[in-house]
């Protein structure tokens, strides 16, 4: 089981080596995308990824960084397509909250040209619980309040717990706040995928350690000012704090799970 990193940068400003967030799980020959920042079907192309293999593509929500690379991944796809007519019609599922979202890409899809052989398709989800599983996994998710909620009080901001080959990993999404986590921290995880856009991560290291919750590896994403500003002080504070077993990643960044 392997994590691929296509982009690392939360909304800022554009930055060299450097996008916006979107990663994928990958298990048993099938891909498992969460988010779809810029370049994140450029940057999975070049690293030898089958794109035409993703099994669902999941959206923590829908601010710009996190669904920018949307449109351009589907191109990608289809041009895959167009260069090896062999290959099956594929459907490619989002899952997210924002039913806007789709339609919104289906019709930049149709201003271009319908595919005859690739269809984008919603998948919707409204509250917590388990939104998705298959042969390879589970996963389950949870609401946070870095999005105001809409008018039917619904979450549109969403967190993750995956739970494939015995192990669990959990993706933060964008958080108001780490402790929105807890409910998934408390039964302990193989693997965290936490945003630093919005957060301290040595802060985020400490308050962690001190909640004795057991964490086998920490890995930052999504990275924002705390650790833009200075990298190699930021990296060095949160091992103080929790010693081995942390990263922070980086466009293209693939590790073991």
């Amino acid at each position: 089981m392997k994590i691929h990193i296509f982009g690392c940068l939360s909304g800022t400003e554009p930055m060299q080596n450097k996008h916006h967030t979107s990663w994928a799980l990958e298990l048993h020959d099938t891909l498992y995308m969460f988010d779809a920042g810029d370049n994140c079907g450029h940057t999975a192309f070049l690293k030898g990824l089958d794109l035409t293999k993703i099994r669902a593509l999941f959206i923590s929500h829908p601010h710009r960084d996190h669904i920018d690379g949307l449109f351009h991944l589907t191109g990608v796809i289809c041009k895959v397509l167009e260069l090896d007519p062999a290959r099956p019609p594929v459907t490619l599922p989002v899952y997210t909250s924002e039913k806007r979202l789709v339609p919104a890409i289906n019709t930049l899809i149709d201003i271009n040209g319908k595919h005859p052989y690739f269809t984008l398709l919603h998948k919707d989800f409204s509250k917590a619980g388990i939104i998705f599983s298959d042969e390879n996994m589970e996963i389950t998710v949870i609401g946070t309040n870095h999005m105001e909620k809409d008018a039917d009080g619904v979450f549109r901001s969403w967190s993750f717990r995956i739970k494939a080959e015995g192990k669990t990993i959990i993706y933060s999404g964008d958080v108001k706040s780490p402790d929105e986590l807890d409910i998934f921290l408390k039964d302990g995880c193989d693997y965290v995928l936490m945003e630093s856009g919005h957060h301290n991560p040595p802060e985020v290291c400490k308050k962690w350690k001190e909640a004795g919750y057991k964490i086998g590896n920490l890995l930052f994403l999504h990275h924002g000012r705390h650790f833009l500003r200075d990298e190699e002080k930021c990296f060095a504070l949160c091992k103080e704090v929790r010693g081995e077993n942390i990263a922070f990643a980086y466009d293209g960044m693939t590790v073991e799970v």
